[in-house]
């Protein structure tokens, strides 16, 4: 991509970064947000988010990818399970989020994330239970680094995404799918 999603601006003139847009999401949802990425130092450029409500940590291994957030957030949020939710869906709402929560509220599983009506995980927007923690450190021990397999291997309850949500799960990872989404 170039650069650092986190830092982008909302899209439609919304002011502020995708990173801010995440905060605020999750603000809507939950109690405690926790910011988890490898560089601390640059969060301090972003000001749209009100820091003294949001915590921040370093990825506890560096250069291995998303599930070093997961368990950086598992290990912070101890006893506890978390919510995980990339930066680069500038267009998710905290009403689809609250979808997943309510299902975890009545789940068998510990572990849910979406599923696109076409088969896709959304493996980036997932709960982890507890339970999570110590079959990720094998895994991130063994060398996986793939979300989604990890999710295969752990087991987890898949919530469809209702049709006419399936928009909000734009991601962006080139700088043509940046372009598309400005468009």
């Amino acid at each position: 991509m170039g650069t650092d999603k986190a830092f982008l601006p909302r899209v439609s003139g919304q002011g502020g970064t995708w990173l801010g847009a995440a905060v605020d999401c999750l603000k809507d949802c939950v109690a405690e947000v926790l910011v988890v990425g490898r560089r601390q130092s640059d969060l301090a450029e972003v000001t749209d988010i009100d820091w003294k409500d949001v915590s921040v940590r370093a990825d506890h291994r560096n250069g291995i990818g998303p599930l070093a957030g997961v368990e950086t957030g598992l290990l912070a949020a101890r006893p506890r399970g978390i919510l995980t939710l990339p930066c680069d869906l500038p267009y998710l709402e905290s009403s689809t989020l609250q979808l997943l929560l309510s299902a975890a509220e009545v789940g068998a599983q510990q572990t849910m994330c979406f599923v696109q009506p076409d088969g896709r995980l959304e493996a980036a927007v997932a709960i982890y239970g507890p339970e999570a923690f110590e079959p990720l450190l094998e895994f991130l021990d063994g060398g996986g680094r793939s979300v989604t397999r990890f999710l295969h291997r752990l087991g987890f309850e898949a919530v469809a995404v209702p049709p006419d949500l399936t928009d909000q799960f734009r991601n962006v990872n080139t700088p043509e799918d940046l372009r598309e989404l400005d468009a």
